[in-house]
């Protein structure tokens, strides 16, 4: 963090940030810590645990393109952070590695909301009898992350 605030400090235009993170600096790595370990540590009844990439952007992901110039699949590189960790971390962090700024500031809600839609529609193509994700509860849990990656 101290690296990072020392990189804000350098460009005038990045200054205004500062204050956010520096409210971060002392405890971050702790917090991210204990939501690394929850799983294990501190299971929430109601929380949603998966195999999260821990690095999730452009820069670890492979394109394979058709003849068409249509996506046929992509390859997810770098798994050297991943854990079993709610399902958030990696659906924040890769809405703000992925998205431009002025998308995320509009849509927000809706990438979220569509994200959570195909998830539980995947689930259920796959004939999965377990309990699926509550959307009360999902945005719970994505109201307590956000924090790590903003």
């Amino acid at each position: 963090m101290k690296k990072f605030l020392d990189f804000l400090e350098e460009f005038p235009e990045l200054r205004k940030y500062k204050p956010y993170f520096e409210k971060m600096e002392n405890d971050y790595i702790d917090r991210v810590g204990i939501v690394m370990q929850e799983y294990c540590r501190n299971r929430k009844p109601n929380g949603y645990y998966v195999i999260c990439h821990g690095d999730f952007y452009l820069k670890n992901m492979m394109f394979k393109q058709g003849e068409d110039g249509s996506l046929k699949d992509v390859m997810l590189l770098d798994y050297q952070v991943s854990n079993i960790c709610p399902i958030t971390m990696d659906l924040l962090y890769a809405v703000y590695m992925l998205i431009g700024i002025e998308d995320r500031h509009n849509n927000y809600k809706e990438l979220i909301k569509y994200y959570l839609a195909e998830f539980l529609a995947t689930f259920q193509n796959i004939g999965y009898k377990g309990e699926l994700p509550n959307s009360v509860e999902f945005w719970q849990q994505v109201t307590q992350n956000n924090c790590y990656v903003r």
